[in-house]
Parts: structure tokens; sequence; C-alpha cells
């Protein structure tokens, strides 16, 4: 189940997500740098420490975020058995639980952060974690989970645009979103980032559309490629990443279980599919 991994799965890699900077960037940030009040990040530490010295503290998810978090582990259950169903290794099961130990820090730490920033005294951090703080530490935990993948993997050839269309037209159902694909995509394909994968939904016009909508417990706008029908394509282009065959095989299949009834709610309730549609 360790997939081979050892220690190395124990353990969450973080590296800064950052582009190089223009020598006018590089001026600006230093200047902003200068101004501010916290000159380094041992005050913060301190504070942290002090605040949790001898003392146990209680966090928990306001009457916002558990929603979300439900719904997270919910997805995370349907990955699973759907592993289980088609005879693969399960997607490990601790993400979740990282999720609120990563989010209590990041509640304490922005609190610390801000008050040394408005030069306000310390006290204790408050113990509710909103919303808004529990989605970014959502985004943070799937990050690091990525940057672990990459070190773990093996030097690979990066799918071009071709295999990346290619896949998207013979992924089964006529509702394909990038979480779906990244999960159930074919194990050389898993790589492709967010900024690959959209970018050839748009190219693929032809053989249907992109619905960018928001769905109750996703975090995020959910980006939701809408297949046509077999009827529906007329001509078949002779450059087409597949053949006709294989798409009208792989769309008439069962829609993939990332595909969740909240998703396939938000469509038929924007008026892009009908009930009738997808089930």
């Amino acid at each position: 189940m360790d997939k081979g991994h050892s220690l190395l799965d124990r353990f969450l890699i973080s590296v800064p997500n950052a582009r190089k900077l223009t020598p006018e960037q590089e001026e600006e940030a230093t200047e902003y740098l200068e101004r501010l009040q916290l000159k380094d990040f041992q005050p913060i530490f301190a504070s942290v420490h002090t605040a949790h010295r001898e003392i146990t503290r209680s966090y928990r998810l306001n009457a916002a975020a558990p929603e979300l978090h439900k719904c997270l582990k919910t997805d995370h259950v349907i990955a699973v058995n759907a592993a289980i169903e088609n005879g693969e290794v399960p997607p490990k099961s601790k993400g979740t639980d990282l999720m609120t130990r990563v989010a209590a820090a990041f509640n304490a730490i922005d609190y610390v952060i801000a008050s040394l920033l408005n030069k306000e005294r310390v006290n204790n951090p408050p113990q509710q974690i909103t919303e808004a703080c529990y989605k970014k530490d959502v985004q943070y935990v799937e990050y690091l989970h990525a940057q672990k993948k990459t070190s773990k993997e093996k030097p690979h050839t990066q799918p071009t645009e071709l295999d990346i269309t290619a896949a998207i037209l013979r992924f089964p159902g006529q509702l394909v979103t990038y979480q779906a694909f990244k999960k159930f995509a074919s194990r050389s394909l898993r790589s492709v980032q967010k900024q690959e994968y959209h970018p050839c939904t748009k190219w693929l016009q032809h053989y249907g559309r992109v619905v960018e909508l928001r769905a109750p417990c996703c975090a995020q706008k959910v980006h939701v490629f809408l297949q046509k029908t077999a009827r529906e394509i007329i001509n078949w282009p002779a450059d087409a990443p597949c053949s006709q065959e294989q798409y009208n095989k792989r769309i008439s299949e069962p829609l993939n279980p990332l595909i969740t009834e909240n998703i396939k709610t938000a469509l038929i309730n924007a008026g892009h599919i009908t009930n009738a549609d997808h089930v």
C-alpha cells in the first residue's frame, strides 16, 4: 500500500511556487519588505510557542467550513471505492486529516503575523477556523502532495497536447473535469497540470464545450467539458486525436465517480443539461 516509497510517505515537501522576478519586480518587493515592521521569523515562532506553552488549545472549523470538509472526505471515499472496484491501489487516506491539522497551524500563524504587522498585542489565537482559512489550507495541502509526487516520480517524457486531447476524448462519459482526469486518466497523464489541461479542452470545441460553474461543497469553480453526442458531430475530422469508434464507445459509458451529484445538479440548474441526461 505504500507503493514502495518507504519513509518518504511520512513527510510533506514544500517547494515555493515562485517565478523568477524581473529587476523591476525585485526592486518593488525589496522596498515593500523594508517597509514591514516584521523583519524576521523568530518573533512569529516565539509568539506561537508562547500561546501554546503548558496549555492544550482546541481548534474547530466554524459553521461554514465543516460542510466543505465533509464533501472532500466524500470525494475521497468515492475515489477509494472506485480504485478498489477497478483493481487499483487506492489513494492514500490521510489527506483530509492533514488538511484539518494544517488548518489549525494556519489559523494560529495567520493571527500572529497579522497582530505583529499591525503592532497589536499578540493574545491567544481564535479557536474558530474560518471557511476562507480552510480553503487556503486545502489548496496548500494539495500543492504539497503534488510536490511530493513530483519528487518520487522517475523522469519521463511530458505528455504532448495530442496525448492530452486524445485522452480527454477517450475519457468515459460525456462530462469531464480536471479532477476526474487527474485521478483516473492513464498513469502517464496524471502529471498533467491545470495550465496544460484547460487549454486542451478549449481546443476541442468541435467535440464539445467548456462550462465554468460553482457547485456546492467545491472550494473553487468547476470546469466541466461537455462532450457532444455522436449524432451532434456530423463530420468526423480526419486529424481527430482519436477515432470516431473510440469516441462513441467511451461517451456511452457511465460517468466517472468524481462527477458528483452536486456537479450534475449545478449543470442542470444552469441549463447546460437536463434531468434525463447523464444519469
